[in-house]
């Protein structure tokens, strides 16, 4: 089943208030967005809700107090530019932090906080819903650990893989990340990157007392086919402790002609080689941990370099969810105009308008084009989709959204 924090991750920022709202002096945290908000309905363009949305150029949040204590999402003021508490009990740390802070407006917070109730109204009505069925159910990419002979000299490296997504309508699943390593650790680092970013996507800390055995923890990171590069995952040597070393093994990722050779690991890469490829890489003299500040990787053929993944594959449903999360937030966003208190010369009119295009006509019993019955009947289609294994499926349109602008 979905949860919140599951949904917000997967689905934040991709219903942009309108065009642009993503790339200029709003934007928060928009990722790609996949449709805009004024695709619902043509009252939600921006000049209407300008003229009954908040009132921004009345907003001012208190100024910054470095010795205040902070709620999440709490907005405050630093010589005309405003930031948002990224976290709870937030006190003491600089606004340049963007662990704590984040630049905003006033009206991406507005927003913001229309999306992530949307979110948790969606969380709340998937309950008891399964999150799809899995078209690849949890396995690892190796079945055995490697020979403790195979400890691997540290040379102040980036080891790793570089993951290929080779099927489109597909959410791969990192659920678990694991290393072999020869001694404890503590809080060692796996790293995700895509290749178009210098920044980890993810990373996972890895702790355990014991030695010569893999150390796992939890990874839960989906990742979708891209119209172009490749994921990365993998360790710099130079985040190992002192005397402990990763243990490899030489081990084919593919499969090979030699079935029997390869035993169970034969048939784990036959399950997985539509859905993914795997190829081991390393990178020389990679002297700063956590940046992947290299143009390219040198492949090997065959070293495990001590990782080793949980994976699983589901149907991607971002479109059916977003299209879905679209409708939620529109329904709400036209409920705030409806009862906007705002005074201008077109004002009276649009709330009435903004009613009726939720509700429908009060002396019809015609409700079908209620953007209020559009939200009921998408979330109806979400329900019954979760439990479909056609990932190839692509989930029809509704009103006038913009399939094309989605990624793949």
């Amino acid at each position: 089943m979905f949860d919140t924090e599951t949904l917000t991750n997967q689905l934040s920022g991709k219903v942009a208030l309108y065009a642009g709202f993503d790339a200029g002096s709003d934007k928060v945290k928009i990722s790609r967005p996949l449709v805009h908000l004024s695709d619902a309905h043509k009252l939600l363009r921006p000049d209407i809700i300008n003229a009954l949305g908040p009132y921004v150029e009345g907003v001012s949040p208190q100024p910054y107090d470095a010795d205040a204590t902070y709620n999440q999402f709490e907005l405050v003021n630093d010589s005309d530019v405003v930031y948002q508490s990224v976290t709870p009990e937030n006190s003491g740390h600089a606004l340049s932090d963007a662990t704590y802070w984040q630049k905003t407006t006033v009206l991406s917070a507005w927003y913001s906080q229309i999306e992530r109730g949307a979110i948790a109204k969606l969380s709340l009505a998937l309950a008891g819903t399964p999150s799809g069925v899995a078209v690849l159910s949890r396995q690892a990419i190796f079945n055995r650990e490697g020979n403790l002979q195979g400890a691997i000299g540290k040379n102040g490296r980036f080891l790793g893989w570089r993951i290929r997504i080779q099927k489109t309508g597909v959410l791969f699943n990192i659920a678990r990340s694991g290393l072999q390593l020869t001694g404890p650790a503590a809080n060692v680092p796996i790293y995700l990157f895509h290749s178009s970013s210098a920044v980890p996507v993810a990373v996972a800390y890895l702790t355990g007392t014991t030695s010569g055995r893999t150390i796992w923890a939890d990874s839960p990171n989906f990742l979708l086919k891209q119209s172009d590069g490749y994921y990365l995952l993998g360790y710099f040597e130079s985040d190992l402790p002192v005397g402990v070393q990763a243990v490899g093994s030489e081990r084919s990722f593919a499969t090979a002609s030699c079935s029997s050779c390869q035993g169970a690991d034969y048939a784990l890469a036959a399950n997985r080689q539509k859905y993914v490829t795997i190829e081991p890489v390393y990178v020389d003299d990679a002297d700063t941990p956590g940046v992947m500040d290299w143009a390219d990787e040198n492949s090997v053929a065959l070293q495990t370099w001590g990782l080793n993944l949980i994976i699983e594959v589901h149907c991607d449903r971002t479109k059916l969810l977003a299209n879905t999360l679209l409708y939620m937030i529109a329904c709400d966003v036209l409920e705030e105009l409806s009862t906007s208190d705002r005074l201008n010369g077109i004002s009276a009119q649009l709330r009435n308008s903004a009613y009726i295009a939720l509700y429908g006509q009060a002396n019809s019993k015609v409700t079908d084009g209620a953007l209020s019955t559009v939200r009921n009947n998408a979330l109806a289609e979400l329900k019954g989709a979760m439990a479909s294994t056609d990932c190839g499926k692509v989930e029809a349109p509704r009103r006038g959204i913009r399939f094309e602008s989605m990624f793949d």
